[in-house]
C-alpha cells in the first residue's frame, strides 16, 4: 500500500508569501490612487437670507473642489433623499438650467447657490419624508457616475 503525504512547506514559506502578495495589492493601490477622482463637497444651508417681501426661501450653496489631479467634467447636479443604499432622485439640475458646471481642475473650487424647495418637490414627487430620511447633493460626471454629499436642509 502506497502513502501519499503532501509537503506544504514550513510557516516561514507561507508567511513570506502572504507578505509579497500584500506588498503587491498595496503597490498596485498606491498607483491607481491618484488616477481616482475624488469631489470634496460643502452644503450650506442659508437660515438667515430672506427675500425682500420677507420670504425665506429654501437656499443652498454647494461648494465643490476636487482634491485629485484627474479634471473632473460634471454634466449636471441632482438633489436626493433616501439611505446609504438606495436614494431616490428628486430633482436634476444641468446646464440649460444655469447651473454653472463643467471642468473642475486640480484644486479648482466652484460654488453654486441654488433656491430650492425639497419639501415641495417631495409632495409632488410622491415621496414620503419623514425623519429618519437622508437627504443628499450629488453630482454627475460625463461618465454618469454620481458623487454624493449628505446634508440636512
Amino acid at each position: 500500500m502506497r502513502t501519499i503525504t503532501y509537503d506544504f512547506g514550513n510557516l516561514a514559506d507561507w508567511i513570506s508569501a502572504i507578505g509579497t502578495i500584500g506588498a503587491l495589492f498595496y503597490a498596485i493601490y498606491l498607483a491607481t490612487k491618484d488616477s481616482r477622482i475624488k469631489l470634496s463637497i460643502t452644503v450650506i444651508n442659508d437660515k438667515f437670507r430672506y427675500e425682500s417681501n420677507g420670504v425665506k426661501p429654501n437656499t443652498y450653496d454647494i461648494c465643490v473642489v476636487n482634491v485629485r489631479p484627474r479634471t473632473v467634467h460634471i454634466r449636471a447636479l441632482g438633489f436626493y433623499v433616501g439611505n446609504k443604499f438606495k436614494k431616490n432622485r428628486i430633482t436634476r439640475m444641468t446646464d440649460s438650467e444655469n447651473i454653472l458646471l463643467g471642468s473642475i481642475g486640480f484644486g479648482e473650487m466652484k460654488t453654486e447657490t441654488i433656491t430650492f424647495n425639497i419639501q415641495r418637490q417631495c409632495e409632488a414627487l410622491g415621496t414620503r419624508r419623514n425623519k429618519r430620511s437622508k437627504f443628499y447633493v450629488g453630482f454627475e460626471d460625463i461618465t454618469g457616475k454620481i458623487y454624493y454629499k449628505k446634508f440636512t436642509p
